[in-house]
């Protein structure tokens, strides 16, 4: 994971992902209008150039001062939610808050702390489609609950028997109808014995 900002003059991209995602966002979205003008300049015979501010450049490195809040997302940023497969973070998050066992959902998994196979196995459920462990970590990113990529992962493949696999880097997961019949037993446990 790689975090690149570029600022030229008034335009300015910063982007959070792999490096082929970073190439590939850069080069659909990063056109600054200075760069427009130098191209019409190179064109009418004109010369001029154009050198960026130092330090505005390349990776974003982490301080330990307080972190601007981040500007609305661009469509560039948009984009970047959604993984080779078409996993959009944001959807996912909001389908989860659209689902009958939503309440259920968020005081057994989202509201406890820890328990990250239960988060993964929440995202599955919603998805209905491969999910790695950071699809899982973008969509509670989303919906603002702290997790550990690392452990994530480490709960899925600890737990890979409720899950059909496919691939190795990174490994997909899809969860099995007696895994996924279970946990919706399992969120349903507790509104059942307390309207019994």
């Amino acid at each position: 994971m790689m975090k690149v900002e570029l600022q030229m003059g008034s335009a300015g991209i910063r982007v959070e992902g792999e490096l082929a995602d970073v190439e590939r966002i850069l080069a659909a979205y990063w056109k600054p209008p200075e760069a427009a003008a130098r191209a019409t300049n190179s064109m009418n015979g004109e010369t001029d150039s154009l050198e960026l501010p130092p330090g505005k450049v390349g990776p974003i490195r982490q301080s330990s001062a307080k972190r601007k809040r981040a500007p609305a997302p661009s469509k560039a940023s948009q984009s970047a939610k959604l993984d080779a497969d078409g996993i959009d973070a944001e959807q996912l998050a909001n389908d989860i808050k659209m689902h009958d066992l939503y309440s259920e959902i968020r005081s057994k998994v989202l509201d406890v702390k820890g328990d990250w196979i239960h988060k993964c196995r929440a995202v599955a459920l919603i998805a209905q489609k491969p999910i790695t462990s950071g699809d899982v970590g973008r969509v509670m990113a989303v919906l603002r609950v702290k997790v550990s990529l690392p452990r994530l992962s480490e709960a899925l493949s600890r737990n890979a028997g409720d899950f059909l696999t496919q691939g190795t880097s990174p490994v997909k997961y899809t969860m099995t109808t007696a895994s996924e019949d279970a946990f919706k037993a399992w969120l349903m446990a507790s509104s059942q014995s307390s309207s019994a």
